[in-house]
């Protein structure tokens, strides 16, 4: 709404009279227009009080989720009102774990990455100690974003757990194993220090790309795609069928991520054609213009073999999608629409590429739609 300064004056808002007393004192009111350039457009906001030291909490005194409004081509008058202000609650409450039914945890040895251990957290469907059955298998990138809050870079997950848990609950699904693959680890200092916060996201894109390319604001990145490929098929995906039921079979192992995640899935998913049938890349990140997205493409159409190893892929994009590199929601949209394209030029005939109505790139976009994308990918 306004590039995230939570250090901006109340000038922009207009002060209203007080509401009654209520216990605790005066309750003050502010009101602002915010325009809309058309049906669909979302803001994303928070109050604060001057900075993020006085950013608003719930009635908990937990740090909230951004607030959100979809323009629906209405004028409309909206009401919010902040239960708690950290600054005023001492700081915030760490949240509770959102956990829910069985998740292990193995840390391995890391050299070849960009730093020197990384955790692999293994959802367990429910039943797994109670049965004798083998699962299929679902890896995914980004890990800690996958199963709690306390983990998640953002305060958001995806809630595989919680979504897997249900499904099987109502008899949709048998349910699978998950394995949620770190990525570089932020820190507490990651969003305050903009130097830490710099070499995370290089960290990051390091790994999760595969061609030299150069990020404003960022530097050159190196890539490190092919060792993070080496990783899994090497030392997590041997560790997993060693040490759990998974059905070791091609047709039962799938692959999925969301971001650079999701273009790190079309690229090890084809690098690694041979153990992975099925693919999910929510809101892939593939621009030209900076990570040289036709580097992917062009991967993607010589190394594909369909005929051999048919894989079912799934690749969307939200229509209300921005990054800092792609501030208009059509640039991340002709970026999925051309990789989807490379996908059918390569031969690939079993491969979805809707547009998301109204989605965002977060885990809580992500998390909404997981459920109807697990089914249709690995339940047909």
């Amino acid at each position: 709404m306004n590039g995230w300064n939570g250090g901006n004056d109340l000038s922009d808002l207009e002060k209203k009279p007080p509401l009654p007393l209520q216990p605790g004192g005066e309750q003050c009111q502010y009101k602002i227009d915010v325009p809309f350039n058309k049906i669909g457009d979302v803001h994303q906001f928070k109050f604060t009080r001057g900075s993020w030291d006085s950013e608003e909490l719930d009635e908990n005194g937990y740090a909230i989720h951004n607030r959100r409004v979809i323009f629906d081509g209405k004028n409309n008058t909206l009401h919010f009102s902040i239960k708690k202000w950290k600054d005023l609650e001492g700081g915030v409450k760490e949240k509770p774990s959102t956990l829910v039914g069985k998740v292990e945890t193995q840390v391995f040895s890391t050299p070849q990455l960009t730093t020197a251990q990384r955790t692999v957290r293994i959802y367990l469907p429910a039943g797994y100690d109670q049965n004798n059955e083998s699962y299929p298998v679902l890896y995914m990138f980004d890990g800690q974003n996958l199963f709690d809050e306390i983990t998640a870079g953002y305060g958001m997950e995806w809630q595989i757990d919680e979504t897997l848990e249900k499904l099987v609950s109502e008899g949709k699904t048998k349910g699978a194993i998950v394995v949620g693959i770190d990525s570089p680890n932020k820190n507490d200092d990651t969003e305050l220090n903009p130097e830490v916060n710099r070499e995370y996201k290089k960290a990051r894109y390091r790994e999760y790309t595969a061609w030299e390319w150069d990020l404003p604001g960022t530097g050159h990145i190196d890539p490190l795609g092919e060792e993070t490929s080496d990783f899994i098929a090497g030392v997590v995906m041997p560790y997993i069928e060693n040490n759990y039921r998974v059905n070791i079979s091609r047709e039962t192992t799938a692959l999925a991520g969301s971001s650079m995640g999701g273009y790190m899935t079309l690229y090890v998913g084809t690098r690694l054609k041979e153990r992975f049938s099925k693919l999910m890349a929510f809101s892939v990140v593939a621009q030209d213009d900076p990570m040289h997205g036709y580097e992917l493409r062009t991967y993607i159409e010589q190394n594909s073999d369909p005929i051999n190893y048919p894989t079912r892929i799934y690749m969307d994009m939200g229509t209300q999608e921005r990054l800092a590199y792609a501030p208009e929601p059509e640039m991340l949209i002709e970026g999925m629409q051309a990789m989807c394209s490379s996908l059918k030029k390569a031969g690939h005939s079993d491969v979805s590429c809707p547009l998301i109505s109204g989605a965002l790139h977060d885990e809580i976009s992500w998390s909404e739609r997981f459920a109807d994308v697990y089914m249709a990918t690995m339940e047909r």
